[in-house]
């Protein structure tokens, strides 16, 4: 089942769907629709390890891509090298996607300090090292969702303001609220709302260390907080 909204603009997808009977493998079909769609400017997948590389099917310059599926190391490493291609994004959702592979000879566009931040936080990481991609990418980022470990990455140097943080790893898993908050305060625009979206394993102490480090390290110019997943949410305007 192919979803839209009577906008060639704005498409979304799953490889999961049920009962398309269209005579041809879903892979294929979803290639086609991709690479006809000159004029897509908003994407939604939901992608798995053996169908990531329809992206690259993607013939325009999206400003909005969300996807889920794509927590293989396979994944992150192909996304590393994709999403330089789309240098108009201003929204970007991958709750999935714990990193980035380490490549040999990174260029970070971070400062010291954050570069700093991520390598204390790649030591937690349960995979593969984190390293900031090329500086092309993403450079007009507004809107990020996705794992602590990605914000750490992709929303230093760029104008991000709304930030939706996955939070699925507790104080005893390495998670550490200080590094990732020194991060966010890294945007080259006012972070106005932070949204934290919990697991059900992360404690209240987490939680807690979560709320609190935001509070001291970018109180000053949150408008809109909302904590979703622990006992529904909780928003301050």
């Amino acid at each position: 089942a192919l979803d839209d909204d009577g906008d060639e603009e704005e498409w979304s997808f799953s490889d999961e769907d049920e009962g398309c009977d269209v005579g041809e493998p879903k892979p294929d079909l979803l290639a086609r629709v991709i690479t006809n769609l000159v004029c897509l400017k908003s994407l939604t997948l939901a992608l798995s390890k053996n169908t990531h590389k329809l992206l690259t099917r993607v013939r325009s310059q999206l400003v909005s891509f969300s996807s889920t599926g794509l927590s293989s190391t396979a994944c992150a490493l192909f996304l590393s090298t994709w999403l330089p291609t789309q240098p108009s994004l201003t929204h970007l959702s991958l709750p999935d996607v714990f990193c980035f592979p380490l490549a040999s000879t990174p260029t970070s566009p971070l400062s010291s300090s954050t570069s700093s931040s991520v390598s204390s936080l790649s030591k937690s990481s349960s995979s593969n090292a984190l390293a900031p991609p090329v500086p092309r990418t993403v450079p007009f980022l507004t809107s990020f969702s996705g794992t602590t470990s990605l914000a750490s990455i992709l929303v230093p140097s760029r104008p991000v303001t709304c930030v939706e943080l996955h939070v699925s790893q507790t104080l005893y898993d390495g998670l550490r609220p200080n590094e990732v908050m020194r991060c966010l305060i890294q945007s080259t625009a006012p972070l106005k709302e932070l949204r934290v979206r919990v697991t059900g394993k992360v404690d209240a102490r987490t939680l807690g260390k979560v709320i609190s480090s935001a509070g001291a390290q970018l109180g000053s110019g949150i408008e809109i907080l909302g904590v979703t997943g622990w006992e529904g949410e909780t928003k301050v305007c």
